[in-house]
Order: C-alpha cells, then sequence, then structure tokens
C-alpha cells in the first residue's frame, strides 16, 4: 500500500478528520537514520503526527514541530508540506528498548519531559510559531495537547509504528486526528451529539497498532469512527519522505556559522563536510569553496 492520507469532514461541518499510512515514509527515513528500534519507532510515531498536521496547510506552505526533553532521544524534529512531503530525524538514534522496563514507562521517558514547538509557515511575513509543554512522553497526546491548548481546536490524536522483528524498520506505521470545528454561533446541540458519539467511539476503539497490523486502511479507521456520523472524504494526499536540502542551502548554513567557524574548517586538511541532519546526504566544501563563502560574505 502507498503511503497516504485522506482528509474527511462530518455532514454537518462540525467535526473534521485526518487518517494515513506512513508506513513507506517512516522506512525511507529509518533507512537513512539507520536508529535502534525505540528511537525509530518514537521517530516513525513523529513522522505519522507530522503527516497529520500536513493536513492543516495547502500546497507548499509548511508546517513544522520540534519535541525537546529531558529523556534519553533529546529531540526529534519533522516537517510536512501541504503536497504531502514529509522529513524528520532525531538528535539521539541509539535508543534501545529495555526488556526490564515497561514499553509504556520507557515509550513516555524516550524524550521526556520538555517542550513541543510547532511552526507553521503559510507564505506570509513571518511563520506562526506556538509552544506548549509535552504532556506525557507520547507524541500523539502531545500534539492533541499543543492543538487544544495553543491553537483552540478540540483534537484527539493517536499515531503508531510498529518497529520490524530484526530491526531493519517498521511493518506499519499510520495515524488518525479529530478535530472539533466549533460554529460561529457556539457549539449547536447537533455538535455536542456528534462530539459525545464521537469519544464513545474513540474510547470503544482497538489500539492504533492493533487496525495498523490487521490491515485496516485510512477510510476504514474514519469509517469506524465516524459509524454514527454522515460525513466524506473531501481529499487524498499522497505521502513521500522527501528533503529540499540543496547546496545552496548548506552554504547558508555555513555563513550562519560565521567566519571564524568557516576559517577553522578551512585550516583542516581536506576541508569539510556537512550532512544534512534530515536526509543524511553530504555535501563536500573543498579549501577554496570555503575560502569563496568566507569571500562572499
Amino acid at each position: 500500500m502507498n503511503d497516504y492520507m485522506i482528509k474527511v469532514i462530518s455532514e454537518s461541518g462540525s467535526l473534521r478528520a485526518y487518517a494515513c499510512v506512513t508506513t513507506g515514509v517512516v522506512n525511507e527515513a529509518w533507512s537513512r537514520e539507520k536508529p535502534a528500534p525505540l528511537s525509530g519507532m518514537m521517530l516513525g510515531r513523529a513522522l505519522s503526527g507530522m503527516a497529520l498536521l500536513g493536513g492543516m496547510v495547502k500546497g507548499q506552505e509548511k508546517i513544522w514541530m520540534k519535541f525537546e526533553g529531558n529523556g534519553p532521544i533529546q529531540k526529534i524534529q519533522a516537517e510536512c508540506t501541504g503536497v504531502g512531503a514529509v522529513r524528520g530525524s532525531c538528535l539521539n538514534g541509539d535508543v534501545d528498548f529495555d526488556p526490564s522496563v515497561d514499553l509504556k514507562t520507557q515509550i513516555r521517558a524516550s524524550v521526556g519531559v520538555g517542550l513541543l514547538t510547532v511552526t507553521k509557515d503559510l507564505g506570509m511575513k513571518e511563520p506562526y510559531s506556538g509552544t506548549v509543554h509535552m504532556i506525557s512522553g507520547e507524541i500523539g497526546e502531545d500534539i492533541a495537547f499543543y492543538l487544544t491548548e495553543s491553537e483552540q481546536i478540540p483534537s484527539a490524536v493517536a499515531v503508531a509504528a510498529i518497529p520490524s522483528i530484526d530491526g531493519s524498520g517498521v511493518d506499519v506505521a499510520g495515524g488518525w486526528m479529530i478535530q472539533s470545528i466549533p460554529s460561529h454561533g457556539g457549539k449547536a446541540a447537533s455538535d455536542e451529539s456528534n462530539i459525545e458519539s464521537i469519544m464513545a467511539m474513540i474510547n470503544s476503539l482497538p489500539p492504533l497498532n492493533k487496525m495498523l497490523a490487521d490491515g485496516f486502511t485510512p477510510e476504514q479507521i474514519i469509517a469506524m469512527i465516524f459509524t454514527e456520523i454522515p460525513h466524506k472524504i473531501v481529499e487524498t494526499v499522497p505521502l513521500e519522505f522527501k528533503c529540499n536540502c540543496s547546496l545552496k542551502m548548506m552554504v547558508q548554513a555555513l555563513k550562519i556559522a560565521g567566519n571564524d567557524e568557516i576559517q577553522s574548517l578551512i585550516d583542516e586538511e581536506n576541508g569539510t563536510t556537512v550532512s544534512c541532519q534530515f536526509c543524511k546526504h553530504e555535501y563536500h566544501f573543498s579549501h577554496d569553496e570555503l575560502k569563496s563563502i568566507i569571500d562572499v560574505d
């Protein structure tokens, strides 16, 4: 199954939903990061959450998020465009499972206590950014808290990534997100009824891991959640791991580092190589190329 996301809206217009399968995206990121299983699973969950948030922007608009905590992974960052180009990375990819520790405890502690920052670039003068404290260390719960707290959009989010037994990637990955859209005149009675129905269905759902492992598609997952609520799919967006790094961007990164840093690199015997944190593509700069960057600056 190719990766994709669906956007859904209820007939009343009071609820919207997104669901995705991201197995290919996560496995491509995994092949580049080569993480230990727990780091890879958390990165996979973040990429799935990122794909869902990507449904909130259009075209080449971009949204990105950064989890920074006191756990061993330390930081996970990811971004997505409105056309489904997703990328992400984790700072410490060497965190593995400990069979002596409860799995849920390990997951919550892997990134730890800290901050979640979400930024949207909608093509205006300045990107919009919001930050909240992470409430649990669970990627889906923390995204839902951000949306509810910072953007005032009551949300429920679930993401999953199931590592392969051989540790080479994931068997499946994906997620869903449900949001309440208050009407201009406040919540109508039908809206309240819809929300109650949705919450009851969410609470009765099998775990997302199980649904994905059983082969549920995004359409089938949403159909289960919206069982008693008329709805329609308004858009399907293909998803892929895609990095927009370039030589020009790496030159700019070196300029930001400053002339002193560039000079220290010039003093090294063989120039320097800069690696993209997302796709790991390497850009080599010779002595002369580094000198030209200083000269231009």
